[in-house]
């Protein structure tokens, strides 16, 4: 009887055992993000530690909770955590690294300008808008520098609007300030009914005196994003704020 009953349990507890422990070991969860592969990161890092294999290596960041760039050094058994995508972390060369993302995660650079408040210099493409398409240019470098979305005025009303490619539900935005950072009052998304919604406002901008990767703690929106809107008060640095790129990460 104590026989059947174990053989009876066994399924159950297999069955119990794969749903709590197979998902965070199983690489199905991740995929090899092959753009940055011999590279490592060397700043940003949440988690690094020592392990034993690649298994090993997604469990440590699955178990921290730092899932977004997984980076694993064979060679030296070497695993790398981290929460933001390898575009906003500094890398470095070695070989026999490989980048993983989790699988259904989407980046995505801003396609098109659907509006802006003002450009600098309307004649002057070194500061227009569409400076704020695709990777950035000017990064990590700072100052007044061409390449940049820079406003035609310095004061609390400017605001640009930018669309990407196709809709996703977004949960983080990266965005690359490169003069006076921390300009940025308000973000809001637009749905795929063209309505706008605030995900994320301070009611303090700052001045800081180096660019930087803003990534505000939004509320990720439960509809698919097609836009965003920035709003900037360059009242505290009383000179320009220039955006220089936008990314947003997501599911399809």
């Amino acid at each position: 009887m104590i026989i059947l009953q174990h053989v009876c349990l066994a399924p159950i507890l297999a069955a119990i055992f794969s749903v709590v422990v197979a998902p965070p070991c199983e690489p199905r969860v991740f995929i090899p993000w092959s753009d940055y592969n011999g590279k490592k990161p060397t700043t940003g890092i949440h988690v690094q530690s020592l392990v034993s294999s690649r298994m090993m290596c997604f469990r440590a960041c699955f178990v921290a909770n730092h899932t977004r760039s997984v980076f694993y050094t064979d060679s030296t058994l070497t695993c790398y955590c981290a929460n933001e995508p390898p575009s906003s972390l500094n890398l470095e060369d070695e070989a026999g690294t490989i980048c993983f993302q989790p699988m259904g995660i989407v980046e995505t650079w801003m396609s098109s300008v659907i509006g802006v408040s003002s450009e600098f210099g309307v004649n002057d493409p070194r500061y227009l808008a569409t400076q704020m398409l695709g990777p950035p240019d000017v990064y990590p470098n700072y100052g007044d520098l061409a390449g940049t979305w820079c406003a035609n005025s310095y004061d609390d009303k400017q605001w640009i609007e930018l669309a990407i490619l196709e809709p996703m539900f977004v949960d983080q935005v990266y965005i690359y300030e490169t003069y006076h950072a921390g300009g940025l009052q308000n973000l809001s998304v637009r749905d795929t009914a063209n309505s706008w919604h605030l995900v994320w406002t301070t009611p303090n901008v700052v001045a800081i005196s180096h660019s930087r990767i803003f990534a505000p703690e939004i509320q990720s929106p439960s509809f698919q994003v097609t836009g965003f809107r920035l709003h900037v008060d360059m009242t505290v640095a009383s000179w320009w704020v220039q955006l220089d790129a936008m990314l947003a990460v997501g599911r399809k």
